[in-house]
């Protein structure tokens, strides 16, 4: 009996603990960028907006790409920990 007690107990507490942590939520950042210099400037994203008509047609600039920033402070330090190469690669559709 104290087993099931124990055992209620245990899995009552994880319950209530699970119910409390949040699902990681991605955010997709459209880059509005012109150059290569931008590609870590947070104020050349925006969210909510369509990639350029461009997108799929070039190389060297990333289209959008999605991480766990959801403001443009979030945003800027992750793209300060990357390279543009690595900021390129992030993004499945690509501009010249």
């Amino acid at each position: 009996m104290k087993r099931y007690i124990l055992s209620t107990a245990v899995i009552a507490l994880a319950v209530i603990g699970s119910a409390f942590t949040s699902a990681r939520r991605t955010s997709t950042w459209v880059f509005t960028g012109s150059s290569s210099s931008q590609i870590r400037d947070a104020s050349a994203y925006q969210q909510g907006i369509s990639e350029h008509p461009d997108c799929g047609l070039g190389s060297a600039l990333p289209c959008s790409i999605s991480t766990e920033a959801s403001n443009a402070e979030q945003l800027q330090s992750f793209l300060n920990s990357k390279t543009d190469a690595q900021v390129v690669s992030m993004s499945t559709n690509k501009r010249d």
